[in-house]
């Protein structure tokens, strides 16, 4: 069978506006790429073999999933929309416990999904959390009460001043930081208290002002993954993610005293 190349989508040409970026490397070296650090060919090592591999998990009636997922010691934690969690054994792929979120509170809550799976290695927890409705803007938080995450867990439930849509968080020295596409905000939540259970962890956020050019907007928190928290300076780092063309990069620093 012979192939046939096809012109550019008409659909390409017609409705989609090519980027415009306001900014290049004219305007200085934040703006663009070194040339003579850009790769220009594939790499010639071969990819390490997948150690395992499974099926996720699926649903219908729905989409998307918007999975996550994070590994432990042992375990391999996934979540999904509406809100479905799975616990495998990180050697074999068996799911040992199937839960939903929601029913991790008592009363249990809804489950309106965007879910967060995040292994905070340097207290050998596990963190799951999801948004509330866009009428009561929650933030739900549980925190398993060991490194076991077929285990129990702390619940805690805060409120945004506005919808936590795309809700992102990380681990720092000073607490649980979040991020969301909402109104420019940073959030802080009190993880040593978390991770003991005080029901009264508090939490708080402050306004930040980057540059956005608009439409989808949600920055990323510098994250202790490697399991070593930092010291108490530096504080916390973020980087936005300008979903819109134009933007140029930028990097802000937060400190949240308590």
């Amino acid at each position: 069978m012979s192939l046939v190349k096809k012109a550019e989508s008409p659909d390409r040409k017609n409705n989609r506006k090519s980027h415009f970026f306001r900014f290049d490397i004219n305007d200085g070296p934040e703006y663009g790429n070194d040339p003579s650090i850009i790769q220009r060919e594939g790499g010639s090592l071969p990819g390490k073999t997948p150690l395992t591999n499974w099926v996720g998990q699926t649903a219908s009636g729905f989409r998307p999933y918007d999975p996550s997922g994070a590994a432990g010691p042992n375990h391999y934690v996934q979540m999904i929309n509406s809100t479905t969690f799975k616990v495998h054994n990180k050697s074999t792929g068996t799911v040992i416990l199937t839960g939903t979120l929601g029913n991790l509170w008592s009363p249990a809550t809804g489950n309106s999904g965007d879910p967060i799976v995040l292994y905070d290695k340097p207290a050998n927890r596990w963190l799951l959390a999801q948004f509330g409705t866009q009428a009561d803007r929650k933030i739900y938080i549980a925190i398993s009460t060991s490194g076991d995450p077929t285990g129990s867990y702390y619940t805690y439930t805060y409120v945004s001043p506005s919808f936590p849509d795309y809700l992102k968080f990380s681990v720092w020295q000073d607490g649980y930081y979040m991020t969301s596409n909402q109104p420019q905000k940073v959030f802080a939540f009190e993880r040593s208290q978390m991770l003991i259970g005080n029901p009264a962890s508090r939490s708080l956020y402050t306004s930040y002002a980057p540059p956005q050019g608009g439409g989808f907007f949600c920055p990323l928190a510098g994250d202790a993954s490697d399991g070593v928290l930092p010291p108490q300076e530096p504080p916390v780092r973020y980087s936005p993610i300008p979903i819109m063309p134009g933007m140029p990069p930028i990097r802000m620093l937060y400190k949240f005293i308590r």
